[in-house]
């Protein structure tokens, strides 16, 4: 896989240049991370990766919806375990 495959998943300034890449590591399979000597780090990732990411967190969050309208306390606790802000 080359690098014009990969597309920039997050890139922000980090204190030390330390970023906690635990979340990353376990949801892609390829990732290549770039410091910069002005702090900044960088994060690239697969491109059809961060697109089926998306579709993932999408079905989830309309699910999630879905279960509100049952048992609203239910989905408030699932959207916080999968990072989810349910709006109205």
């Amino acid at each position: 896989m080359e690098d014009d495959e990969l597309e920039v998943y997050v890139s922000s300034k980090t204190f030390g240049r330390r970023m906690l890449l635990n979340d990353i590591e376990t949801s892609f399979t390829r990732f290549k991370v770039d410091f910069s000597l002005e702090g900044y780090v960088t994060v690239k990732v697969p491109k059809r990766e961060i697109e089926l990411v998306e579709t993932l967190q999408e079905e989830v969050y309309a699910l999630i919806k879905e279960i509100e309208k049952e048992n609203s306390v239910l989905a408030q606790r699932l959207a916080h375990r999968y990072g989810l802000v349910l709006g109205n």
